[in-house]
């Protein structure tokens, strides 16, 4: 079995970008994911966002 990192700041970009774009279940995920972030975490997590979309979803993360 492969372990996988769990990284909040890169799941919180991809639920931010999707509930942007009108999924409901992302906003929620989103949401829990901010419950339980530092705000400098959570800082980061929407600069990533941004530059996501900026750069059309590539290289993201």
């Amino acid at each position: 079995m492969t372990d996988i990192l769990q990284n909040d700041v890169i799941a919180h970009m991809w639920f931010n970008i999707s509930a942007s774009n009108g999924y409901e279940t992302a906003k929620t995920n989103r949401d829990t994911a901010e419950s339980e972030m530092s705000s400098a975490r959570l800082a980061k997590a929407k600069e990533l966002a941004l530059e996501c979309v900026k750069k059309n979803y590539k290289d993201c993360g």
